[in-house]
């Protein structure tokens, strides 16, 4: 998915980038509010993967190791945005490490920054200012809590008020309702949007609390339902279906569509036989997860509340 920044105002922009074909790589810079952003395209034959040994950098900044994975001879520049993150030497050839330099977060907010090299990203989080922190904006999510800066986040940007008025409920399985609420307002900023008035599911009827999100996510093509005439709304999100859910959301396509991902599996229970596989490698891809565990995706079991936050702040609020 393409990222926007977590600013006022903000909107999804989608490039189209036309394949690289020649040995070496190419780099251009796109204007973005009168505002240079570099990016750059591996070589053809060149596969890329980054890694970090904490993808939460500390308020105080610092520098940081990113390592580089790839064959010998493969030229790579690693993108970063936003300027709050850069790297003095962003290039080389073979496998290396490049080193990340982080500014000092006085914000009282965590922030976020994205990098990039021939394809494969990786999303990281710098926490909040612990001197200028507010409390905790849930009850249950202390500031301690492993997903406290992208629920914080989420909150922040208005995706979320919680599961009651005062708490998070990060532990929780996330449904197939609410996993509608958080996409929309993800992508369409907010709950004032048009939708189709005539009801696409038996079990989601205009009293329904999510109708209108439902509604939409059927209208957008982001989902035809679990069955020809129902969407289950209540029942869990598994992280599979979050794959397609989100993968289709930020690319703007709709079921059926095809879109191009990485054809080697990044997940030992993700074979390319998976009815998930293409959205799950997608998501691989963009860095908006990197799995269960070190080489699984568990893509059958439920995603939580707590989950979806980091999801949903890798997917559409990193810039």
């Amino acid at each position: 998915p393409t990222p926007r920044e977590l600013i006022p105002g903000s909107a999804v922009t989608r490039l189209v980038v036309a394949a690289n074909t020649a040995a070496v790589a190419r780099s251009t810079v796109i204007e973005v509010a009168g505002k240079p952003v570099p990016a750059f395209q591996a070589a053809a034959g060149c596969a890329f993967s980054l890694s970090i040994p904490n993808a939460t950098l500390p308020a105080t900044g610092g520098t940081f190791p990113a390592t580089i994975t790839t064959s010998a001879g493969c030229s790579w520049t690693v993108a970063i945005a936003p300027a709050w993150l850069t790297a003095p030497t962003p290039s080389g050839t073979g496998p290396g490490t490049v080193t990340l330099v982080a500014a000092p977060n006085s914000l009282p907010l965590p922030r976020t920054a994205a990098l990039s090299v021939g394809g494969q990203t990786l999303h990281l989080v710098q926490q909040r200012n612990s001197t200028s922190a507010t409390q905790p904006l849930f009850t249950d999510v202390p500031l301690v809590h492993p997903f406290s800066d992208q629920i914080t986040l989420l909150r922040t940007v208005g995706i979320t008020s919680g599961c009651t008025g005062t708490a998070y409920c990060p532990d929780d399985t996330t449904t197939r309702g609410q996993m509608a609420v958080f996409i929309i307002r993800s992508l369409l900023g907010g709950d004032q949007f048009a939708f189709s008035a005539d009801p696409y599911f038996a079990d989601v009827p205009e009293t329904h609390p999510f109708f209108r999100f439902i509604q939409k996510m059927r209208d957008l093509g982001i989902t035809s339902g679990c069955t020809a005439t129902t969407y289950c709304p209540d029942s869990p999100v598994t992280r599979g279906q979050m794959a397609v859910f989100l993968i289709r959301a930020g690319l703007g396509i709709a079921a059926g569509d095809l879109f191009p991902f990485v054809p080697s599996a990044f997940f030992t229970d993700v074979p390319t036989s998976h009815a998930f596989f293409p959205f799950i490698q997608k998501m691989r891809q963009s860095g908006v997860t990197t799995g269960c565990s070190a080489v699984t995706y568990c893509a059958d079991a439920p995603t939580t509340r707590g989950q979806m936050a980091v999801f949903l702040i890798r997917a559409f609020f990193t810039p």
